[in-house]
């Protein structure tokens, strides 16, 4: 099974990697998609708590 969830060996910034840059590429994909999930849900936590409260 821990060879299922293994990334490939060229990810992140692996020493044979042709690209020198699939390391930040990556981190940027996930900042920027993390990010904007964390505000919405953050947001919508925010007004299910309020909603609550009124009842």
């Amino acid at each position: 099974m821990a060879a299922e969830v293994m990334a490939c060996p060229y990810c992140a910034g692996a020493s044979d990697a042709s690209d020198k840059n699939t390391w930040w590429i990556l981190a940027v994909f996930i900042a920027a998609t993390y990010i904007p999930f964390y505000l919405l849900f953050r947001k919508a936590f925010k007004k299910r708590n309020k909603e609550a409260e009124e009842k």
